[in-house]
């Protein structure tokens, strides 16, 4: 299993704008099938997707972050993939 974490971050002087990049990906060994699941966000919600079960040797996940922010307003997409 390997993991890499990279970020960066830039703050204006007068501290009123905020951008943060992110990258992260992560590679491991499958030593089981692998399953998909996703859930929103909410405390105790249900989970909206689960896949079968995938016979895999390995997996590959990767993360893209940006996160901005100006003043009150703020915005923070994010990618995830698996492969």
């Amino acid at each position: 299993m390997g993991n890499i974490n990279h970020w960066h971050s830039y703050l204006t002087e007068d501290e009123s704008n905020l951008l943060h990049l992110g990258l992260a990906v992560r590679y491991s060994e499958a030593k089981l099938p692998l399953v998909g699941r996703t859930e929103s966000e909410f405390y105790l919600s249900p989970v909206f997707v689960e896949t079968p079960e995938i016979q895999a040797d390995h997996l590959l996940t990767y993360d893209l972050e940006l996160y901005w922010r100006k003043g009150p307003v703020q915005t923070d997409p994010a990618f995830l993939a698996l492969i």
